[in-house]
């Protein structure tokens, strides 16, 4: 592997006196006591390095660690240190260690050679292998200081913590299985990153701030690629990076080409402020791919604030981007009109002017109508909407005059002569236009035979705007307008009834009705030679009904040998013929003998004896 190496910063070494080794008996220590329960008062003076659970102070770096146990907390005091070049075994490996200086303006910490060694650029031998085989390394509250050559860093430590520090230079090495930076500054070298997620599985920065010119965080391995997911979180972090001859990066440039069947799994939380290049692909100053195709083949997943934004090349979503949260929308003028059920939308396009990400919005219309009562005008519809890069849009429709709007009429009545007339009378609400008309009313009678009733009188307008208008007067009853009676008869036993019956022509179901029963004279009386006739005759009650005869004959009288040619009675008891009696009663029940009484006096003057029979015979039968 050749690897290329820059400058080291000056750096003076702390001093290496021994202390003395029987200050501590290691054999009495318990290895696993807990650093909270030592004093958190002690502090270590220039050059000075205090054990705080053992309150051991050193001046020589190599023996503190040496002599410390895991989970120890080694206060460094004002100055320079370095453990490099010094071997991890019997130091630092399989030690969970805390190093805390006395300030980012006291205490410095030098990562690697003082001065790298040039002859050795382009391969790992300027690292710093001091914590090969360590637990846990944590860096509180001093600055870290490297270089701007290739592979620099604490190289195979398992995991690093950078507590409160600044860092100085670029790094590679932190964490063979973890590193986690908190409220940590980074001063990256001119024109170059401040870190490579080189050897980490997992990198955590947490409230950090990076300061840079053109390149931040480069998110790229070659020891885990294609072995395992990498990731990267990214907390509340502020990024600034300036232009380095007129060209720099994302805060994160991505390079997946070498993973495999792996990704990268960065997460973003919080509020992360940037200041660095925007990537055309991703539409942000956060994470890109420097602007190489090549860098982005779909092994990257982005998430911000638990939400994927980004995965298998390309984004998912839009919103997450500067070009959405600037508004950096170039309108395309592409306004399309669509009429629904309830009315007209209108759909506006635009693309992201960083990225090209389409930007689609649909509005519904309102509409303002421009006319009046009786010329022509439009409908104007307009949509607004609520992104900025759009504006707004009309449509317009023709409108037929809208008509007067006829407020609530006012109706008046008036008689010329036996005819009413009436007026009705409105006004328009829109232009106070006045219409007036009068109408002849026609009339219809409500009334019937016996009871009162009355005449309404119905105007009819012809303008639209007016309703049917009624008045009525007291009507009489107009009476019975009788048609012709009918008359119908009935026999029941030897009797005949005579029905009359006569109906309204104004109402059928007004009828008169009356029904009597018949009175019988013998009009001719039958003799042997010739038959005679019998006349039934009824006579209503009521004056309106006629008196109605119905006649029957009377069969001949049979001869007789005692009496040739005197007149006999009827042979058969069913011949209608009455006797004088009986004729008699029917006449003194109806009280009217005009027909009857001089026929009756001939027949009896013309066989009194036969009739006398005759009669004797009809009584007894009846």
């Amino acid at each position: 592997m050749t690897l290329v190496f820059g400058l080291l910063p000056s750096i003076a070494a702390a001093e290496t006196n021994t202390a003395d080794a029987n200050a501590t008996d290691a054999d009495s220590t318990d290895a696993s006591l807990n650093i909270e329960s030592a004093p958190k008062d002690v502090e270590a003076s220039f050059g000075e390095i205090v054990n705080i659970r053992t309150s051991e102070v050193y001046t020589d770096l190599a023996v503190a660690a040496a002599e410390a146990q895991s989970g120890d907390r080694l206060k460094l005091g004002e100055g320079n240190c370095t453990l490099y070049k010094v071997a991890s075994e019997g130091h630092t490996k399989g030690k969970d260690l805390t190093f805390e200086g006395s300030g980012t303006d006291k205490t410095s910490w030098n990562v690697g050679a003082e001065v790298p060694d040039p002859t050795y650029f382009g391969t790992e031998y300027n690292g710093d292998y001091s914590f090969d085989g360590a637990g846990t390394v944590t860096f509180k509250n001093m600055t870290l200081r490297s270089g701007s050559a290739n592979y620099l860093g604490f190289i195979r430590a398992d995991n690093t913590v950078v507590d409160g520090c600044v860092v100085d230079g670029k790094t590679f090495y932190w964490g063979y299985q973890s590193a986690t930076f908190t409220d940590t500054t980074f001063n990256a070298p001119s024109g170059d990153y401040a870190i490579w997620t080189y050897c980490s599985p997992i990198m955590t920065f947490n409230g950090c701030t990076f300061n840079a010119s053109g390149k931040v965080i480069n998110v790229y391995t070659d020891a885990g690629a294609g072995k395992n997911n990498i990731t990267v979180n990214v907390n509340n972090c502020t990024f600034n990076s300036s232009s380095f001859l007129g060209l720099y990066k994302q805060a994160l440039n991505i390079n997946d080409s070498n993973m495999g069947d792996y990704k990268y799994v960065i997460s973003f939380t919080g509020n992360n402020t940037v200041t660095a290049e925007r990537d055309k692909v991703t539409c942000t100053q956060l994470f890109g791919f420097g602007g190489k195709s090549g860098n982005n083949t779909g092994r990257s997943d982005v998430s911000i604030d638990g939400k994927l934004v980004y995965s298998g090349g390309k984004m998912l979503t839009h919103d997450y981007t500067d070009g959405e949260h600037e508004g950096n929308f170039v309108d395309q003028n592409d306004y399309v009109w669509e009429q629904r059920d309830d009315g007209w939308y209108c759909t506006a396009h635009a693309k992201c002017g960083y990225c090209g990400w389409p930007l689609e919005e649909t509005v519904k219309a309102t509409s303002v109508d421009k006319n009046n009562c009786t010329e022509k005008g439009e409908r104007v519809y307009t949509a607004t909407f609520t992104h900025k890069c759009f504006n707004p849009q009309t449509k317009t429709e023709a409108l037929d005059p809208i008509g007067h709007d006829w407020g609530e009429p006012e109706y008046s009545w008036a008689k010329q002569g036996d005819d009413w007339y009436c007026t009705a009378h409105a006004k328009c609400g829109y232009c106070g236009w006045p219409l007036e008309e009068t109408v002849k009313a026609t009339s219809v009678d409500k009334n019937n035979c016996t009871e009162k009733g009355e005449r309404v009188y119905t105007a009819t307008f012809t303008h639209k705007c007016f309703n049917p208008q009624t008045k009525t007067e007291a009507l009489d009853p107009i009476g019975h307008d009788w048609g012709e009676p009918e008359y119908s008869w009935a026999k029941q036993g030897d009797d005949w009834y005579c029905t009359a019956e006569r109906v309204c022509n104004r109402d059928a179901s007004h009828i008169e009705k009356e029904t009597v029963k018949a009175s019988y004279t013998v009009a001719v009386p039958a003799t042997t030679e010739k038959e005679g006739e019998g006349a039934y005759t009824a006579v209503f009650e009521n004056q309106a009904f006629e008196t109605q005869v119905k006649t029957e004959p009377i069969a001949k009288l049979p001869a007789t040998p005692s009496d040739s040619g005197s007149p006999s009675g009827p042979a058969d008891s069913d011949n209608p013929s009455k006797s004088p009696d009986t004729a008699q009663s029917q006449l003194d029940k109806t009280g009217d003998a005009t027909l009857v009484v001089l026929p009756a006096v001939a027949a009896i003057a013309a066989g009194s004896a036969l009739c006398i029979g005759f009669a004797a015979r009809r009584r007894k039968s009846c």
